[in-house]
């Protein structure tokens, strides 16, 4: 459980493409994620999702709230604010896998 969310019982982890991520507020970073997977997420701008972004020594998870989804593109987009997220962000490249999963309140 992460600040009052959990895993939805229908969800599992998918892995998604970095597709573009852009500086947003001071600490955030708008992520646009792609991939065949979204099919199964039934996502809707709104919902959250947990996610595992790699690095060097590990992984970093995040919570993060979908604010845009395109079917026709199988993109989704969401903003995290938090300054290792941003970090993150910033030194990934285009293709960088991020495991997803969808929490249900």
């Amino acid at each position: 459980m992460v600040d009052g969310l959990v895993r939805s019982k229908a969800a599992a982890r998918q892995v998604l493409s970095l597709l573009v991520a852009r500086p947003r507020a001071p600490d955030g970073r708008r992520l646009s994620l792609v991939g065949d997977e979204h099919q199964a997420f039934s996502c809707r701008p709104g919902q959250w999702l947990r996610l595992t972004l790699p690095t060097g020594s590990g992984a970093l998870q995040r919570v993060g709230r979908i604010e845009a989804f395109d079917p026709e593109e199988l993109r989704l987009d969401l903003t995290l604010v938090d300054p290792a997220a941003a970090r993150w962000a910033a030194a990934a490249a285009i293709g960088d896998p991020v495991t997803a999963e969808l929490l249900a309140a």
